[in-house]
């Protein structure tokens, strides 16, 4: 048996716990796919390498929806904008910028 706390994220979990209790959001929720198609921001989605294939699934089915979307992907699973921060920031900086928000 595997104890959670010996995992090497465990700190990482521990100190994000409260983000990590919405598990349970993406399935529960219900809308109307025509919001997203007409949202009028630029969006940017970002994906981990390593995540779960499920919640991987639902960043390639937005970034069909949105007009205006640019994808980016890091290390990290479930969480890169914390386990890759730094490539995280620059490329939402840079998002920021190109897109003029």
């Amino acid at each position: 048996m595997i104890l959670i706390r010996t995992l090497p994220m465990w700190d990482s979990w521990s100190q994000h716990k409260q983000s990590l209790r919405i598990g349970e959001t993406a399935f529960l929720h219900t809308d109307d796919i025509e919001l997203v198609r007409r949202f009028p921001k630029p969006v940017m989605l970002v994906k981990g390498m390593g995540s779960s294939k499920f919640l991987y699934d639902i960043i390639t089915i937005l970034a069909e929806e949105f007009p205006q979307v640019k994808v980016v992907e890091f290390p990290g699973g479930h969480a890169p904008q914390i386990i890759s921060m730094q490539p995280f920031i620059e490329s939402f900086e840079n998002f920021l910028t190109s897109t003029g928000s």
